[in-house]
This record gives structure tokens, C-alpha cells and sequence, in this order.
């Protein structure tokens, strides 16, 4: 038996378009299929989701983050892959307190707040406990470690302190 032959990218191209082509001519059904589903599914969808934000509450912290970030036009995104990184970095400690955390506490805090123009990129996050996080609110890094006398330790923290001052 032969092997199949290989596609051309040209042949790939040509099979994605079919592809969509269909989709778009399906996707008012598509619809429709999903609203009745709902409509004799009630809650259905509510249970799925708080399901996978407690199955996954990184993601579900990366995408509310992503939210935010969205609404105020800032510019950046991290995902749940990089903040974990950041979190096994900073080897799951508050940067702020050195508490220890795990993955239900931990927060993202960003250095540079969202509302002074900072970004939502991962180099502008901070891994924080609950406590820590919503003490510092949108204060300005410097200025939180100066009035609280707390010194911030782990990763992108000094490049940032440094660069917001």
C-alpha cells in the first residue's frame, strides 16, 4: 500500500477556502442549532463555564485580565502558559510579602496599574497575593513600597521600578 501523497501548501490553501466556504454557507444553521440548544438547555452553558474557571483558574484569571485590559485600550497580553512561568520564577511567593501561594490565591498584579497606562503585558506582571494586590490598587509601585516600607523582590520588578520612577 502506498504511502498518501504530501499537499502542496497551494493544495492546503485551496482545502482551508473549501473549508470555509461551507462553514459560511452552514453557519446561519449553525446558529439557529445553537440558540434552540439553549433555549432547551437552560444554564447549561453557566455550569460548562464555571466549571472550567475552576478547573482552570489561571486562564480564567488571564482572560478576565484580558477583559480589562481591552476595555481601557492598553496595549499587551500574557497568557496562562507565561503567568505560570512568572509564578514558578518567582517560586510562588508574593513579590511583595514573600507569602507562599498556590494556584487558587495567586494574583496577577499589574506593576505599572492598567489606569496609569501601564500594559498588560507579562513583563508588567507581578505575581501577588489577594492582600497585597488590593492594598497597592492602582498606586504606583514606588510610591506603595516607599509608604507600606516593603521591598519588591522577583521577576520584572526592578525593571519597572526603575523605569516608573
Amino acid at each position: 500500500m502506498r504511502p498518501p501523497r504530501k499537499k502542496t501548501p497551494e493544495q492546503l490553501a485551496r482545502g482551508n477556502i473549501v473549508e470555509k466556504i461551507r462553514y459560511i454557507k452552514k453557519r446561519e444553521e449553525i446558529r439557529v442549532k445553537a440558540v434552540i440548544h439553549r433555549a432547551t438547555h437552560p444554564g447549561e452553558d453557566t455550569k460548562r463555564t464555571r466549571r472550567w474557571r475552576t478547573e482552570n483558574p489561571l486562564a480564567a484569571a488571564a482572560l478576565r485580565a484580558l477583559e480589562r485590559a481591552r476595555k481601557r485600550n492598553a496595549t499587551g497580553r500574557y497568557t496562562a502558559r507565561e503567568f505560570r512561568a512568572l509564578c514558578d520564577e518567582s517560586s510562588w511567593q508574593c513579590s511583595y510579602c514573600a507569602t507562599v501561594l498556590d494556584i487558587v490565591t495567586v494574583q496577577a498584579d499589574h506593576i505599572i496599574p492598567l489606569s496609569r497606562g501601564g500594559s498588560n503585558g507579562i513583563e508588567n506582571i507581578a505575581v501577588s497575593c489577594a492582600s497585597c494586590n488590593c492594598r497597592k490598587h492602582n498606586t504606583p509601585l514606588p510610591l506603595w513600597l516607599s509608604r507600606t516600607g516593603r521591598t519588591a523582590f522577583g521577576p520584572n520588578l526592578l525593571s519597572n521600578i526603575q523605569s516608573s520612577q
